[in-house]
């Protein structure tokens, strides 16, 4: 059994860009605007006013902060200590294909045996 249900490796940031295609969705932080869709519709112009990334599927996220030069890349391993929540997405990045966001909260125990959020990632759009 994993320690952990999950792998952070860094990546980066100019590598990340050329991987974002692998993933079906992404949440964009530009200067003048956020842009939350699928991978596929980004443009050259998102990427010009990034300041921070997510990409983002069932297994994997990638989390890109430009203004800091590095990304991070978590990859699912297992599903043991694990809660998924799901929320109503704001109006502003609702469509006809989805109205709901999934995250997944990974779950440690601490020394008391007390459980506790270490790792949060977007997950899926509904």
């Amino acid at each position: 059994m994993n320690s952990k249900d999950y792998k952070i490796e860094s990546v980066d940031v100019d590598e990340a860009y050329f991987q974002r295609n692998q993933y079906p969705y992404a949440l964009v932080y530009c200067y003048s605007y956020m842009k939350l869709c699928e991978t596929s519709e980004l443009t050259e112009k998102d990427w010009d006013e990034c300041r921070e990334a997510r990409f983002f599927g069932p297994i994997e996220e990638m989390h890109v902060l430009i203004e800091e030069g590095r990304a991070i890349h978590v990859t699912e391993i297992g599903t043991i200590a694990v809660l998924d929540k799901e929320y109503k997405i704001s109006r502003r990045f609702r469509n006809k294909k989805w109205n709901r966001v999934t995250i997944r909260q990974y779950l440690e125990a601490d020394e008391d045996g007390q459980m506790r959020i270490v790792l949060t990632r977007l997950m899926d759009l509904k």
